[in-house]
């Protein structure tokens, strides 16, 4: 797929812009401060719902004005599309597909599917656990785009059981009474109407606040369940390519067959389309060089090459991928690298 059209109208610095594109590469050359990075920006938006650099929309309106508008025209294997998207800060956002209003945001996500590599991406490594979880997120709503429901559902427990808290914690008078008021504001914010009891406008502070804090604990726990399940699947449908493209190293075997060995098991399992890159490189005295692990490089490898195998998915602007560091020796494969490919949850707090 690539992207043919993209029309702004108010995002970012730009009134009004049209750009056409071509099948290929596309390179923007400008001075800084042109808006380079805002249509970048633009075609991710179309992509993700989402801006890379922000986390409201209201930055990506254009200042003195009310709503920004994207247009983009793709082309794809499975036909054009016309992705058309309003956005409307501090309101619900519109959008259309192919000239039809669409009821949900979301049902255009999987249209256009992007990867985009930006400063920003330097979080993953430097920034807290929040940032590596998000990163994976995104990479599950782009290739089942189902849990982007459930992803939302989960972010609006959080915020909301993080509200009670700091609502109660303000409230709670010393003699660890809480004021009906108190009890009300927590009633709000508890998943249909909360329990009676946190309703009552009587009892302790510490058991109306519990028992409405019980009510979201539940749907945290079920909601952020079905997201750590999608993380973990998502996780265990890369291990195998690599585990193939391992095997299948030998001395005489052409580069081009490792590469076909880790894309197949992909293209199995429905995700071909986003292995959109080659499968590893040599490493000498270049960081990249031959033997390129590609389709087309019909190369024999030979004792002592040393090289990456690094399959990957990236349904959307973010992606995964597993990478080894292989030598090929008379018996096969050694790989240099022996950390864990199993998925690592860490505790945050």
């Amino acid at each position: 797929m690539h992207l043919t059209r993209l029309a702004l109208t108010d995002f970012r610095s730009y009134a009004s812009a049209d750009l056409t594109l071509e099948a290929g590469v596309t390179t923007l050359i400008g001075p800084n401060g042109e808006g380079k990075t805002n249509l970048a920006e633009a075609i991710g938006y179309v992509a993700t719902l989402g801006s890379h650099r922000v986390a409201t929309d209201t930055p990506l309106v254009r200042q003195g004005a009310e709503r920004a508008i994207v247009r983009s025209a793709i082309a794809s294997g499975r036909g054009n599309a016309l992705i058309e998207i309003e956005i409307n800060p501090g309101r619900a956002n519109r959008v259309r597909l192919n000239r039809t209003p669409l009821p949900r945001a979301r049902e255009i996500l999987g249209v256009l599917r992007t990867v985009l590599f930006a400063p920003e991406d330097l979080s993953l490594v430097k920034g807290d656990p929040g940032e590596r979880r998000r990163f994976l997120d995104d990479l599950l709503v782009a290739t089942a785009p189902r849990y982007a429901a459930v992803r939302s559902d989960y972010e609006r427990i959080v915020r909301q059981r993080t509200a009670l808290l700091k609502s109660a914690g303000a409230r709670v008078s010393r003699g660890g009474r809480v004021a009906a008021s108190s009890v009300s504001t927590a009633s709000a914010a508890a998943p249909s109407g909360g329990p009676p009891s946190a309703r009552s406008g009587t009892g302790s502070a510490a058991s109306a606040i519990a028992a409405t804090l019980d009510a979201w604990d539940d749907q945290l726990a079920r909601v952020g369940t079905e997201l750590v399940a999608g993380r973990l699947s998502l996780v265990r449908a890369l291990r195998p390519h690599v585990e193939a493209a391992y095997a299948a190293v030998q001395p005489g075997a052409r580069a081009e067959a490792i590469d076909a060995a880790a894309r197949e098991p992909i293209t199995a399992a429905g995700y071909g389309a986003a292995f959109i890159h080659r499968t590893g490189h040599g490493i000498g005295l270049e960081s990249h060089e031959d033997p390129y692990i590609v389709a087309g490089n019909a190369e024999p490898l030979s004792p002592g090459m040393a090289f990456s195998i690094e399959p990957g998915i990236y349904p959307g602007p973010n992606g995964a991928r597993i990478e080894d560091i292989v030598v090929c020796t008379e018996n096969g494969a050694e790989r240099l690298n022996n950390v864990t490919r199993d998925l690592i949850l860490v505790d945050a707090g």
